[in-house]
């Protein structure tokens, strides 16, 4: 039987969750940590998109003035970089969430000191975050 190659392995699924949990140990041990490695910087599609547009698809489109078949490789990189920038939109409409949502309060409406009707913040937030969780859905699979 043959070895398995890592890349042909089954996924666990615990590999980034293992590497957030110890640069997330080391930053809280004090222990210096390169801009690019903070968790609490670095955003997976900023990364991607930056490196899409700054160095990907520049060179690629230098490539393919020389090699015409480059053009396919050309096309992808702007499919991805479309990608990321709809997952971007979506988590910075998370932020928005996270930061709109992480106050309380109470909203109500009366005709006199008796409220009629009354709605938390954290209700009005759990509805929001659904929508805008469909929303993401929606712009990936269109």
């Amino acid at each position: 039987m043959k070895c398995l190659t890592a890349e042909a392995q089954e996924d666990r699924g615990g590999k980034n969750g293992n590497r957030k949990q110890l640069a997330a140990a080391e930053k809280q041990a004090g222990l210096p940590v390169a801009p690019y490695m903070d968790p609490d910087l670095v955003v997976k599609s900023s990364s991607q998109l930056n490196f899409l547009h700054s160095i990907l698809i520049p060179l690629v489109k230098e490539l393919n003035h020389i090699f015409r078949e480059l053009h396919v490789l050309l096309e992808s990189a702007h499919r991805r970089s479309e990608h990321f920038s709809k997952i971007r939109q979506y988590e910075l409409a998370q932020q928005e969430m996270d930061s709109i949502c992480g106050s309380t309060s109470v909203i109500t409406t009366s005709s006199s000191t008796v409220p009629i009707t009354t709605i938390t913040s954290t209700s009005v937030c759990h509805v929001m975050k659904s929508n805008v969780r469909v929303s993401l859905l929606l712009l990936l699979f269109n």
